[in-house]
C-alpha cells in the first residue's frame, strides 16, 4: 500500500524563548514536544464558520490496528463522500539541532529531547481541483483550517500560549527517568 500525500502546509518551530528563559534548559528540552502534541490535541480549534464542517480527531496510537499514520492529529469533515478526500494529517517530527561539540564538559541534555519541531499538513492524494461547488467549499475550509493552525503555532512558539499543568502528565519526572 503505497499512498501519495501532497503537503499542504509546513513550519519548523523553536522552543519558545519566555520558557527558557524563566525554566531551566532541562525543562525545556523535556517538555518542549510534548506541550507542541498537547497544544496540538487539546487546545488547537477548527475555526467557526466554515464552508463546510471539519472535526478534529486525536489519533490514538495505542490500539492494536497497525496503520502507517504517524499523525498526532487528523482533520476530517464527515460530509465528505469519501474521507481520503477530506482528511487533513497533523504530524510533528523533533528536531535535535547540532549543539555543537560537547567534549568539553557541557551538558548532553540538548542531545536527549528535540528544542526544535517541525508540524506538517499533509492530505491523501492531489489537492482539491476545484471541479464542484462542494470541492470549492472544502477547499476554502481547509485554507481558513490551515491559516488558524499557522496563527495558533506563532502563539505558541511566541510563548503567549501556555499548557495547563492538569494536561500535562508530570512530564518533568519521565524526563528525569529518561536520563538515568
Amino acid at each position: 500500500q503505497n499512498t501519495k500525500y501532497s503537503v499542504l502546509y509546513q513550519k519548523v518551530l523553536r522552543a519558545p524563548s519566555s520558557q527558557s528563559s524563566s525554566v531551566s534548559p532541562q525543562y525545556v528540552s523535556g517538555t518542549f514536544l510534548l506541550d507542541l502534541v498537547i497544544f496540538l490535541q487539546n487546545m488547537f480549534e477548527v475555526p467557526d464558520g466554515l464552508p463546510m464542517p471539519y472535526e478534529i480527531i486525536i489519533t490514538d496510537h495505542d490500539e492494536e490496528e497497525s496503520t502507517d499514520s504517524r499523525a498526532v492529529l487528523t482533520i476530517d469533515s464527515p460530509l465528505s463522500s469519501n474521507p481520503c478526500d477530506t482528511c487533513l494529517e497533523v504530524e510533528v517530527v523533533g528536531i535535535f539541532p547540532d549543539s555543537g561539540d560537547t567534549s568539553q564538559g557541557t551538558s548532553n541534555t540538548a542531545r536527549l529531547a528535540p528544542t526544535m519541531a517541525m508540524v506538517v499538513v499533509k492530505k491523501n492524494g492531489s489537492p482539491f481541483t476545484a471541479k464542484s461547488a462542494t470541492g470549492g467549499l472544502f477547499e476554502a475550509s481547509e485554507k481558513r483550517i490551515i491559516q488558524s493552525l499557522d496563527r495558533g503555532l506563532q502563539q505558541f512558539e511566541e510563548g503567549r500560549i501556555s499548557i495547563p499543568s492538569h494536561l500535562r502528565d508530570d512530564p518533568i519526572d519521565d524526563f528525569d527517568e529518561i536520563v538515568k
